[in-house]
Formats: structure tokens, sequence, C-alpha cells
């Protein structure tokens, strides 16, 4: 069976004692001595009315110089992101994925792309490999990186979030290793 994240979105329409309020279960056709069948439906409902509105960034470069997104903050969480390249990018390319203008990082990842991944382009028959960096430009943006360039992150560290295996603090820029 499934378990679901998104709990809270359940709890917040919850009484007191933890249950749906009964209208809810009414408005889903069913009675009450089902009302654990209603909570599990409810949160089916719920949970794909959410899921459709998760978004699929389309990241097309003509350039190096190409930004899909320009913003002062940024919620990756939740959505994907797909690449298209119409150029050849020269060695040491770095393409821009989110610029990232206010002093807070990306929150989360796309959930197709972490930290350290490496995505393969393809323009003309050639593959060119980069490498996702959430921590890249100015240190707040998602940067792709050529492939032999290496990545550093530093900061917390608390969720594994600078790809480097573990989960210990680094005050220091450390090599991105995953």
């Amino acid at each position: 069976m499934k378990t679901f994240s998104n709990k809270r979105r359940l709890d917040a329409l919850a009484t007191p004692s933890g249950h749906l309020p009964s209208f809810l279960c009414e408005l889903a056709g069913l009675a009450l001595p089902f009302l654990r069948l209603c909570v599990g439906v409810f949160a089916l409902l719920i949970l794909g009315v959410a899921a459709s509105f998760a978004a699929v960034l389309t990241a097309a470069y003509t350039t190096g110089a190409d930004v899909p997104v320009t913003a002062s903050s940024y919620i990756a969480t939740g959505n994907t992101v797909t690449f298209t390249l119409n150029y050849t990018p020269t060695t040491g390319t770095q393409l821009t994925v989110v610029k990232n203008t206010g002093m807070s990082f990306i929150s989360g990842t796309f959930d197709n792309l972490t930290q350290g991944q490496t995505v393969a382009m393809t323009y003309n028959g050639v593959t060119y490999d980069f490498v996702a960096n959430y921590y890249g430009g100015t240190g707040n943006d998602l940067v792709l990186a050529w492939k032999a360039t290496r990545i550093f992150a530093w900061g917390f560290n608390e969720y594994g979030q600078l790809g480097n295996n573990s989960t210990t603090n680094a005050s220091v820029p450390m090599p991105v290793t995953a």
C-alpha cells in the first residue's frame, strides 16, 4: 500500500478528534459507517488535485546565455524539468536553468533532477554531458555545468543536500560526488 507524504492537507480539514467532517463523506456519496473508506477516497481526491498542479519546466538553449527562469525565489519540489540543446556548446559551457535573484536557495530539487546528476543533451548527433548544480552561478542558482568541470558545495548538509555522500556540514567548499 502506498503511503502519502501530504497528510498535512487532510489534517487541516480534520476535526480536533482527527476525523473528517461528515459532510465531506456525504459529498463523496458514502455513509458515515464507511468513514475510513471516505478518508481514503478523499485523500486520493486531494492528492490527485495537488498532483495536477505539478509543473514541467522546459529549458531550451539556443545559446549559452539563455536563462529559462529568472525569479526572486523558486520552488522546484513537485516539479520536473526537461532540457533541449539547440546549439553546439563550447568546452566549459555553463547553462543556467534557474537564476535566483533573491537571497535564499532554490527550495528543494526538481523531482527528476538531483544535485550532481549528469544531464546528457544531444545536438546534431553529438551528446554533451552536464552536471546539475543547485548552488551554481551566484551560489543559489541552478546551473548545468560542463561535466569535466568539478562542482563544489558548502553549507548546511543535514539531509545530504551538498551531494558529497555525507550529512556533515561543510564550512569550506567540498567536491560534489553524487
